[in-house]
This record gives structure tokens, sequence and C-alpha cells, in this order.
């Protein structure tokens, strides 16, 4: 039961798994530049109401 609350959280505080989940479409053969993701990145979290740390902050994009 414990673990679910901790799986419930993660996914919950995941933002650039969600921005993914909504927003990216795997193509192994796409290429998009790192200021593409970012801006739209940024564009997607002011739309969402986040918090400008989230903008700026140390979150790392790692593959999934």
């Amino acid at each position: 039961m414990f673990a679910r609350f901790i799986t419930e959280y993660r996914d919950e505080n995941d933002i650039v798994g969600t921005l993914a989940g909504e927003c990216v479409i795997q193509d192994s053969q796409a290429r998009t530049k790192t200021s593409e993701v970012y801006s739209a990145f940024r564009a997607w979290c002011i739309a969402q109401g986040l918090p400008l740390r989230f903008i700026i902050g140390d979150q790392r994009l790692q593959p999934r």
C-alpha cells in the first residue's frame, strides 16, 4: 500500500514525464533542437501555471 502512494507521488510530481506524455511523439529518426524542446517545456509550464522554479530549475531530461 505504501509503495502505491510513492508511485502516485512520483507520477504526480514528474513534470518532465508529464510533458513527455502529453506532448512528445517518439520517433527514432526525428531530431529536435534542445532550444526547441526547452521552448516547448517553458510554454507548457506557463500554460500549466507551474512555478518559475520548474522553468529555470535543475530538472534534467533523461531517457524513459
